[in-house]
């Protein structure tokens, strides 16, 4: 499935025909569908009625070495760095019994994938003008939990094979990879709202609070954590049944981890309101979806988890408007916080409440771009 090598003189558009035609393709029409936070961007390819998603995920070098690591963010944080993950993680999914699109073909060398079109059926144009607590939010995202739910009774492999010969490594959600991201809140958004760079005390203090927290998080049972399930990234099949209604895109950089993640990513939703009272109806419903979970122990670990996402988000959304020009994301900072403040008064974030109390009080949160 992978094609002939291509020369390293030819532009990307060249390399896109090509493989486009080494599959059939050639002649496709093709548009631009959309890019995101990365260097992806995807397009339609149309032909004799048909149409497929173009994945165009060109290899992206690791960035420079973090001072005092000796390695790049991506490398520590365990993010894709080219579209292999994303082709072995479809693989696992789909054979799990998960709506993920259908892989018609890959060239993991080029970055290039064509994939099952899902059509407009995204939450988020569903949503767009919906009650954030009404009848519809309840019935998507309460099916999206029924998908955890089911999704979680498998462990996360080691290893995924593809094909022969072409075999995947699943990182795990290390204490590494998680405390490399809550640093992002530091590097990005305690220094825009203190105007310099944090102490190296404070910033060690900080991390050292994180470090305790996710100490304290059940490591027993991880499954596929996808990282970023959440509204953009689901589609709604009305005429399916059961989980099948469910569609998920955009797991590549998918981690073997705790459970808690994908709930919170899900039901924190970083792009939309999720009322509170929202939120603790989908808990339980997960809650009372799965089998054999300690409750106790869970609602910690999904308080640590959530607050560790969202302190992760608050840093990158940052770091996209001071280094990448995108401003938008700022709009987001407040519906954070809001959520943030939910999983601190858990009990067993009361020491990181204390600090943020104390370093970034409610008057000093404010991000003006």
């Amino acid at each position: 499935m992978t094609g002939k090598p291509l020369s390293g003189s030819l532009d990307r558009d060249a390399q896109i025909e090509t493989f486009l035609r080494q599959h059939g393709w050639d002649g496709a029409r093709r548009a631009y569908l959309s890019g995101d936070a990365s260097n992806r961007r995807y397009e339609t390819v149309e032909k004799e009625g048909r149409r497929l998603v173009l994945m165009d995920a060109p290899p992206d070098p690791n960035d420079r070495p973090l001072e005092g690591t000796g390695r790049p963010y991506s490398d520590i944080a365990h993010l894709a760095t080219n579209c292999l993950p994303f082709v072995a993680i479809d693989h696992f999914l789909v054979q799990n019994g998960i709506h993920a699109p259908k892989i018609e073909a890959y060239d993991v060398s080029r970055g290039l994938i064509l994939l099952e079109d899902f059509g407009p059926t995204g939450f988020t144009p569903l949503l767009k003008d919906a009650d954030p607590s009404g009848d519809l939010v309840i019935k998507l995202y309460g099916h999206a939990v029924d998908l955890l739910c089911v999704h979680h009774e498998t462990r996360a492999p080691d290893l995924i094979k593809v094909e022969p010969g072409l075999i995947y490594a699943l990182p795990p959600y290390d204490e590494e990879a998680f405390l490399i991201e809550v640093s992002l809140f530091a590097d990005w958004y305690l220094k825009e709202v203190e105007g310099e760079d944090p102490s190296p005390d404070r910033r060690a203090q900080f991390l050292q609070l994180w470090q305790d927290l996710l100490r304290k998080v059940a490591r027993d049972k991880d499954v596929l954590v996808m990282r970023d399930y959440h509204s953009p990234n689901l589609h709604w099949f009305e005429q399916a049944s059961g989980i099948d209604r469910i569609g998920v895109i955009d797991f590549q950089d998918g981690l073997a981890g705790p459970p808690a993640y994908d709930l919170a990513s899900l039901l924190q939703d970083a792009r939309r309101d999720v009322p509170a009272a929202v939120e603790i109806e989908l808990f339980d419903r997960y809650l009372s979806g799965c089998k054999g979970i300690d409750k106790e122990a869970f609602r910690r670990d999904y308080a640590i988890i959530a607050a560790q996402r969202v302190t992760k988000i608050l840093g990158i959304f940052v770091r996209l408007w001071r280094r990448d020009g995108k401003k938008t994301y700022l709009q987001h900072i407040p519906r954070l916080w809001d959520y943030l403040d939910r999983s601190l008064a858990h009990p067993a974030l009361l020491p990181l409440k204390g600090w943020l109390d104390i370093n970034i009080p409610p008057s000093k949160r404010q991000v003006r771009g």
